[in-house]
């Protein structure tokens, strides 16, 4: 009796299908972190709503929002819980997609270096997903 070759699962990182796979992958993250992402991490969302207020009055405090944006991000780092990092750094990429605009105008060079850290973090943690999606998409096929 022959035995059944398994289809060979190579994941590559180049193809369409895995550029697809993270441009649906973020399209999700992002609708699903506009509607319960402020309940997710709220420690952030309140001092965010803090500096956002306060900026209506006074334009100074547009200047704590990047260095605020990157201690964030250090602090979550530090975070031993693997779902809690991946879920707070999914909410800091959400927020700055919200703002970019702003970031872009007023802080081009400081904002760019958090937008591509982020977005290496991103990859990083959609990398981790692809070969699940690739077993599940052949598992269906």
């Amino acid at each position: 009796m022959k035995k059944k070759a398994k289809k060979n699962l190579r994941t590559d990182y180049q193809s369409v299908s895995f550029k697809q796979f993270v441009a649906d992958y973020k399209e999700s993250m992002f609708r699903d972190m506009a509607r319960d992402g402020a309940d997710m991490i709220p420690s952030f969302k309140e001092t965010w709503d803090y500096i956002e207020e306060n900026m209506e009055e006074n334009d100074r405090f547009i200047n704590v929002l990047i260095p605020f944006m990157f201690f964030y991000l250090n602090l979550i780092l530090l975070e031993d819980n693997k779902e809690e990092r991946k879920k707070h750094i999914w909410g800091i990429w959400y927020y700055l997609k919200l703002d970019e605009p702003l970031f872009k105008y007023r802080f081009k060079e400081e904002s760019e270096k958090l937008v591509q850290y982020v977005d290496r973090l991103v990859l990083k943690m959609i990398k981790e997903e692809y070969p699940a999606f690739l077993k599940w998409l052949h598992y269906y096929k």
